[in-house]
């Protein structure tokens, strides 16, 4: 099946042809709209048989008048003219002004990613890696009504509810809707959705829209695009076709999350640059968190021609920046051991020196105090002479002989550490492909599964308890572990 087959067949190509059965060509009705042509509106509006749908794609109700969507209107016969490319963007990828995307541009303040099939939706049609198809494109405007379709919340049939107390004991199979509803309602438990990922994220916004619920993280581990997995449509649009795929995705995943909600995007070289701009335009360049690098392996490729590769991106976007907060992580071993000491057998347990003397370019005011050793001390003190007595009655201060004065900060009061974005020690994926094997006897059946404690990681990183977590490229299921 061709790219286009669908459009060919599509009722909505009939708009165009009926238009230059009544005007001629193309460029002929493209002068009649310029000109708001009298005959033009008449035929739109009464006397073309397919007027009800001219009405409904190219003109909105004010008050008791109609208003031309001209610039609608001139993109649908523009169409026409792009040698049934059915895309009015162009054909190339690259940077372009907001609001004039057909003119690429090198640097600008204000700029998007532009690419062939933009305007559009790719449907995402197969259900297996190991399935190949020639993907469907909808064009928005010649395919509004099966976008729209496709886009209306679906019921969620042949369905399984698996008890919460016994995982291997189903409580119902093949249930009806009403009573899916209810188990929902009343147990809230997780979901595992298999299908179309696109329509389930539409079927999900609805879900939750009525719950008055969303998302506190999205992770995702999309097919790379690399030509050996999983997204191998259409030799010559490939790049473009995977852009627009994940567009349509990231599109909807962003309004289901909620505003101090955050997505982890991962990918490797193939897609980053460009997948980090769409990103830009789709939360907004504002909304970046940062780009982790990952430590896939451990395992150098010595063979390999020109690299070893180690390493892939995890993308962060924020709903709302300013209202997203991470949690702190543990502190690794190897830095309590090595920093976190008890010389002096405090029964509060093992602590660090945290220096009360400021540097030179501290804002701190100049004060003197005294050392229970008789020495005075002239500096940028980071606390008031009131709360230094604390220290010293309450057995906090610590300096050693003839050394600058500290305070001790206890291991038990520590809260955590701030996340580093490189990840050298949060799994590999032949951790992930062992633990695949305990579940499946020794086999593993999927390519480059993501290990669980990198999700562990990300899912501590920024959900706190009864969050919400979705995972819309499940794969081999890392997330739902």
């Amino acid at each position: 099946m061709s790219i286009f087959a669908n459009l060919d067949n599509s009722n909505n190509n009939l708009l165009l042809n009926d238009l230059e059965n009544r005007f001629g060509d193309i460029y002929t009705i493209r002068i009649k709209a310029l000109d708001n042509d009298e005959n033009l509106f008449a035929f739109l509006l009464e006397k073309s048989k397919y007027s009800d749908t001219f009405k409904a794609y190219f003109f909105k109700q004010a008050a008791n008048n109609l208003i031309f969507l001209k610039d609608e209107f001139l993109k649908f016969l523009n169409l026409r003219l792009l040698s049934n490319s059915y895309t009015a963007c162009a054909n190339y990828i690259g940077l372009s002004f907001e609001k004039k995307q057909e003119k690429f541009i090198k640097t600008d303040g204000d700029v998007v990613l532009n690419f062939p099939f933009k305007d559009g939706v790719i449907k995402g049609g197969q259900t297996k890696d190991e399935q190949k198809l020639n993907e469907v494109f909808l064009n928005n405007i010649l395919a509004k009504d099966e976008i729209d379709v496709l886009f209306t919340p679906k019921v969620i049939s042949h369905f399984e509810l698996i008890s919460q107390q016994n995982s291997n004991q189903n409580s119902n199979q093949n249930s009806d809707y009403e009573n899916l509803l209810q188990v929902l309602q009343n147990e809230n438990p997780n979901l595992l959705i298999k299908g179309n990922n696109l329509i389930a994220l539409h079927t999900l916004k609805y879900y939750l829209q009525q719950r008055k619920e969303k998302v506190k993280l999205i992770y995702i581990d999309p097919p790379y695009n690399t030509g050996n997995d999983s997204f191998n449509y259409n030799d010559k649009f490939n790049h473009s076709t995977w852009l627009c795929f994940m567009k349509n995705r990231l599109e909807i995943a962003k309004q289901l999350l909620s505003d101090d909600g955050v997505i982890f995007i991962q990918c490797d070289d193939n897609e980053q640059a460009y997948l980090k701009v769409l990103c830009d335009e789709i939360f907004g360049r504002e909304n970046f968190v940062s780009c982790f690098v990952w430590q896939r392996t451990k395992t150098p490729a010595r063979l390999a021609k020109l690299y070893s590769k180690t390493h892939e991106y995890i993308l962060i976007y924020s709903k709302e920046y300013n209202s997203l907060n991470f949690n702190r992580i543990p502190l690794k071993e190897e830095y309590i051991k090595k920093t976190y000491k008890n010389p002096d057998n405090d029964p509060r347990g093992a602590w660090r020196l945290a220096p009360l003397l400021g540097t030179q370019n501290s804002t701190n005011k100049i004060a003197t105090y005294t050392l229970p050793d008789g020495r005075k001390i002239t500096g940028k003190w980071r606390c008031s002479e009131e709360t230094f007595k604390d220290y010293i009655k309450n057995n906090l201060f610590y300096c050693v002989e003839n050394g600058s004065p500290n305070k001790k900060i206890f291991l038990s009061e520590n809260i955590g550490q701030v996340i580093d974005s490189i990840l050298l020690d949060n799994g590999t994926n032949e951790n992930a492909t062992e633990e695949l094997k305990k579940i499946f006897n020794s086999q593993n059946h999927f390519n480059f599964p993501k290990p669980e404690l990198l999700l562990k990681t990300f899912i501590e990183l920024a959900t706190n308890e009864n969050d919400l977590v979705l995972d819309f490229f499940a794969g081999s299921g890392t997330t739902l572990a």
